[in-house]
C-alpha cells in the first residue's frame, strides 16, 4: 500500500509540471488551489499535497502560507568543480550573479574552519564572509579561508579568475546540521522558507601536499543544481 501511495504521489507532480508547461506558467505565478486541484485530480487534498510537496521539494512551485502555491524561478545551475571560483564558471556567469560582503558568521562554520587549520590562529588568516545572490534572490552563503603565505598563489580569493595549475581541491556535500532548525540570522539572509533544505559544501584547496584555502558554502540546495562532469562507471 505505502508503493502505491508513493507512485500516485509521483503521478500527481508529473501532472502537475504538466499543467505548468501547458498554461505556459511564469515565476510568480499562483497555482489553482488545492480544493481545485484535488476535485480535478479526484484525490484527496492529503494525497495532493504530497505530490506538492516533491515539488517543492525540486524548487519548481514555492509553497506561501495562507495564500498557496506560485511557480519558483528556474534553479540556477552551476559548476561543482569552480563552486568556489564563481568568476570561473562559465555556466553561472550566463546569470545575473553577485558576490556581496556579509557580516555575521555561524558558529559551526567557524569550529570546522578552526579544526581544519589548527593549530593557525584564525586571525592570522585571509577571511571572507559573502552572500551570493542569483537574479536578486540569494542563493548561498560562501566563507573563505585562506593562509597568508597563500596571497600571492590564490590573490583576490574567492573572486579569482585565474586558478593555477599547480593546485588541486576535493570537495564534500552533505546536508547542513542545522537544516531543519537554522538561526534566525540564515533565515533572513537567504531568505528561506519550511521547504527549503540546505547543504553545506566544503572545498578545500592544495598547494603542496598541504591546504592553503578553505571554502565553505551554506547553499539553498532547492534554489541550485549542481552541475559535475565526474560520471559513473
Amino acid at each position: 500500500m505505502p508503493k502505491m501511495y508513493n507512485l500516485l504521489s509521483l503521478d500527481i507532480a508529473e501532472y502537475l509540471e504538466q499543467y505548468i508547461e501547458q498554461h505556459q506558467l511564469q515565476p510568480g505565478d499562483k497555482l489553482p488551489s488545492e480544493r481545485e486541484l484535488s476535485a480535478s485530480l479526484n484525490v484527496t487534498r492529503v494525497t495532493l499535497r504530497h505530490g506538492l510537496e516533491i515539488l517543492t521539494s525540486q524548487g519548481m512551485v514555492l509553497r506561501v502560507h495562507g495564500s498557496g502555491y506560485y511557480i519558483c524561478p528556474p534553479k540556477v545551475n552551476r559548476e561543482l568543480i569552480h563552486y568556489c571560483f564563481p568568476y570561473k564558471d562559465t555556466v553561472l556567469q550566463q546569470r545575473n550573479y553577485y558576490l556581496g560582503p556579509v557580516d555575521y558568521m555561524p558558529t559551526p562554520i567557524l569550529i570546522i574552519a578552526k579544526n581544519i587549520f589548527a593549530p593557525i590562529c584564525l586571525n592570522d588568516m585571509i577571511t571572507g564572509q559573502f552572500s551570493e545572490i542569483v537574479d536578486e534572490t540569494p542563493i548561498s552563503l560562501m566563507y573563505t579561508f585562506q593562509s597568508s603565505d597563500s596571497k600571492n598563489l590564490l590573490p583576490e580569493f574567492p573572486n579569482t579568475r585565474d586558478i593555477p595549475e599547480n593546485i588541486y581541491f576535493s570537495q564534500t556535500i552533505r546536508i547542513y546540521d542545522d537544516a531543519d532548525l537554522p538561526d534566525e540570522h540564515i533565515k533572513e539572509l537567504l531568505q528561506i522558507t519550511s521547504d527549503d533544505n540546505l547543504l553545506l559544501i566544503s572545498t578545500f584547496i592544495y598547494h603542496e601536499n598541504k591546504i592553503v584555502a578553505l571554502c565553505l558554502s551554506i547553499c539553498v540546495g532547492t534554489r541550485v543544481n549542481l552541475i559535475s562532469e565526474v560520471k559513473l562507471p
